[in-house]
């Protein structure tokens, strides 16, 4: 009876009830044998733990769950407690939480429970998500919408929760338009408390292409939200008020967003959105010289995760992909002087605004570097995706280098099947470039245009940046 108590209070949103019941009854079951019900009541507490940012405490509940689950032959509570253990371990960084998510679909389908396949697709996505794989993250959370759509739950959580796993997916991949319609599908007659995470992706959907009135819009109806304490809505939400502040100009509303997200996020145990945090902010920090929250952002972020259990080294490098991914939060390079806050950098932006700085550190530095090259691949780049506010960043630093954006750098049908990279490249070499000069304009590794100018000698059919230029020339190649 309690157990359902609980249960009822979760589902009516009053969860701090829920979780006070839960936990009662939680220690009124410890010295029963195992049951179903046990496990079950042992799965809700570490669902609680999990959403107010506690991973580790939540994944010894729900390994608790599982033993008990497995006791007491619950097939179905066994899949819902694995269910929730791979959820913990993956936001905990340990790639063996996929491997328990796969198990519990696999159950959840074997024993005909719909709600679990339903979640299971759920966290799996939300999973990749967190690892960097944002490909796979995307398929899986669709997938999950169509095995909604078969059983007709087009208006149920679970339907929602994987429209928001997508869209977050899509986005992050740059396909800003399909996230966009899946999103605002979801949320259509819906009110802000029953779309908190929807009408979040789609406020930094806003934010980043530059419809300020729209994501203020957005941004505010979930503002004041019960959010519970979860990090995964808190830190997007101050990221996303943060460069819509730096869009607008309001550098200290900006610095303000990122201090207030970080004191909200940097105690639990999600490192991910904590990274992503920092890493908005030291772009601004970086942009306006500001050495003390510089500092302290630096700070932040070196002392992330230190002590937490359950991070393997890959954890780390899936972390600064997945941040660089979401944030391009690269600081201008030394020698550019104070700059403006840059264009708003979400999924894939990052290319627009490394390219953006990259232009802008070779034009200030006049070192006889192209700044071209980099600002018109930062144009398309935004262009492409709608980036209103990178475009027209991109669009005034052209002006100043007298670079005609309307231009096509290259012809539409590249000679001798060489690919824009090498042709690029092979410009750069007819200009005098060595390959380290040529790896510096174009924002690649010494090794990278080494091998460019190998593949175009052999396309060429010489042997040595002579006879590539003497082709070059003679077959008006760059005309």
């Amino acid at each position: 009876m309690n157990e359902r108590r609980a249960t009822y209070l979760w589902e009516l949103g009053r969860r701090t009830e829920a979780v006070a019941a839960f936990r009662e009854t939680a220690a009124e079951l410890q010295e029963k044998p195992a049951s179903a019900v046990k496990a079950r009541v042992f799965v809700g507490v570490a669902i609680a733990a999990l959403q107010a940012g506690r991973y580790q405490d939540g994944c010894e509940w729900a390994d608790v769950a599982l033993w008990t689950a497995v006791d007491a032959g619950a097939r179905a509570e066994e899949g819902r407690a694995l269910n929730v253990s791979g959820l913990a371990l993956g936001l905990l960084g340990d790639p063996g939480g996929v491997g328990l998510l796969e198990r519990a679909i696999e159950i959840a389908r074997a024993v005909n429970h719909i709600e679990d396949l339903l979640r299971g697709y759920e966290n799996l996505g939300l999973v990749l998500e967190h690892a960097g794989q944002l490909r796979a993250s995307a398929e899986t959370s669709a997938k999950g919408l169509e095995e909604a759509q078969r059983y007709e739950l087009a208006d149920t959580r679970q339907m929602m929760v994987l429209a928001n796993n997508a869209s977050a997916a899509f986005m992050l991949l740059g396909d800003w338009d399909k996230a966009e319609k899946i999103v605002t599908e979801a949320i259509q007659d819906r009110s802000p408390a029953e779309s908190l995470y929807q009408r979040l992706i789609l406020g930094e959907i806003k934010v980043a292409r530059g419809a300020y009135a729209q994501a203020h819009e957005l941004l505010d109806s979930i503002a004041d939200a019960d959010h519970r304490g979860d990090p995964r809505f808190l830190g997007p939400l101050h990221t996303a008020q943060a460069l819509l502040s730096l869009g607008e100009g309001d550098l200290r509303r900006a610095s303000d967003e990122v201090r207030r997200g970080v004191e909200a996020v940097r105690d639990g145990e999600n490192q991910l959105e904590l990274l992503r945090l920092c890493a908005v902010g030291l772009r601004y920090a970086a942009d306006q010289r500001d050495a003390t929250l510089g500092d302290w952002l630096a700070q932040a972020a070196w002392t992330t995760g230190r002590g937490q259990p359950r991070r393997p080294r890959s954890w780390w490098r899936c972390a600064a992909r997945n941040v660089s991914v979401c944030t391009a939060a690269t600081p201008p390079p030394s020698g550019t002087g104070s700059q403006p806050a840059g264009p708003n950098s979400t999924g894939r932006t990052r290319p627009a605004y490394a390219r953006w700085r990259q232009a802008a550190a070779t034009y200030a530095r006049s070192d006889g570097s192209d700044p071209r090259p980099p600002a018109r691949e930062a144009h398309q780049a935004a262009t492409a995706l709608g980036a209103e506010p990178s475009r027209t960043e991109v669009a005034r630093l052209a002006a100043q280098i007298g670079l005609d954006l309307r231009d096509r750098p290259t012809p539409t049908a590249l000679p001798y099947r060489l690919t824009p990279a090498e042709f690029e490249t092979l410009r750069l070499l007819c200009k005098g470039l060595d390959p380290t000069a040529i790896a510096r304009t174009r924002g690649v590794g010494v090794r990278t245009a080494q091998t460019q100018l190998s593949s175009i000698y052999r396309k060429l059919g010489v042997h040595s940046s002579v006879g590539a230029i003497a082709v070059a020339h003679r077959e008006r190649l760059l005309r």
